[in-house]
């Protein structure tokens, strides 16, 4: 999606049709950012979103090519330069968690090879899993639990992103499978880090930057 000798590099793939996301489906995907040039690595990251089109780039350098507006259902920040979070826009609007504070942080050592993600919907209870490993194997449990998290009945785009800024490196998208089968509730979920209670700040008012790792 970028490489690592372009400044303000964007790069954006879609899946070539539109289809209803309003049912469970499980979601993984494989990516690898490498190579970086210039302070802290990892700049600046990629982004994985639901949105009407597929000809359009999203945002460069910390945007990582997300499309932020309304026509976005939902869109994940992974920023891995410096802030090191993940960062959910539903709708166009930046969502947090009661004390405003990111949920997961993507770990340091996720640059520089293959890391493996997967994302389960359970459209019934408005509920997103994210795991990730550095190897082929699912882990039992979530990183992070999104809740609210919910598709209407439009057809959506599934896509990826990615930027660069004046700091670069390669952002590839090695491979990813959608599939549509039932997800069950997580036992104990509470046990996990999640977006219980969402609080809702406008986009204009939100800042990435200086957000401590």
């Amino acid at each position: 999606l970028t490489n690592n000798s372009t400044d303000n590099d964007i790069g954006n793939v879609y899946r070539t049709t539109a289809i209803r996301f309003d049912r469970d489906f499980r979601f993984q995907w494989t990516f690898d950012i490498s190579g970086g040039v210039g302070s802290g690595g990892g700049a600046d990251g990629f982004s994985l979103q639901w949105t009407t089109a597929n000809t359009a780039n999203g945002g460069s350098a910390s945007g990582v090519g997300l499309i932020e507006n309304p026509s976005t259902r939902n869109g994940l920040k992974f920023l891995t330069h410096t802030n090191n979070f993940l960062a959910w826009y539903k709708a166009g609007t930046y969502q947090t968690d009661a004390n405003g504070s990111p949920l997961w942080r993507v770990k340091d050592g996720y640059f520089d090879q293959t890391v493996y993600y997967w994302l389960d919907y359970d459209h019934d209870n408005a509920k997103a899993y994210l795991f990730s490993s550095l190897t082929n194997t699912k882990p039992a449990t979530p990183a992070v639990i999104l809740n609210n998290f919910s598709f209407d009945a439009t057809n959506y785009y599934i896509g990826f992103g990615a930027a660069n800024g004046t700091d670069n490196a390669y952002h590839a998208l090695k491979a990813m499978k959608l599939s549509f089968a039932p997800v069950s509730p997580i036992v104990n979920e509470f046990d996990y880090p999640s977006f219980t209670n969402p609080v809702v700040s406008s986009l204009t008012a939100v800042s990435t930057e200086g957000i401590d790792q």
